[in-house]
């Protein structure tokens, strides 16, 4: 899965986690105020994707507490689930 190879590539895979801890030092806006429409939806399925597929999803899963109310993107999961998608 592209996803697990994103994650595990030696460059993009920090890249990712720290744009993620960028965001995530973003204090007193939304993820609206951010990142406009549509990005604030693509956004939180990226860090609903990487969530389910990263083992240490600490990350991620702070992004959608802090953003989301902690609920990640139902369409992106119920894509992952009829993929069975690997973790990584």
């Amino acid at each position: 899965m592209r996803a697990v190879a994103y994650l595990q590539h030696p460059t993009l895979g920090p890249s990712l986690r720290a744009c993620t801890q960028l965001v995530l030092d973003v204090n007193g806006r939304s993820a609206e105020e951010i990142f406009p429409y549509p990005d604030h939806l693509k956004f939180r399925s990226c860090m609903s994707l990487f969530l389910t597929v990263a083992t240490d999803n600490t990350l991620f899963n702070d992004a959608l507490l802090k953003y989301f109310d902690g609920k990640p993107d139902t369409l992106t999961l119920d894509l992952l689930a009829r993929h069975n998608m690997p973790r990584c």
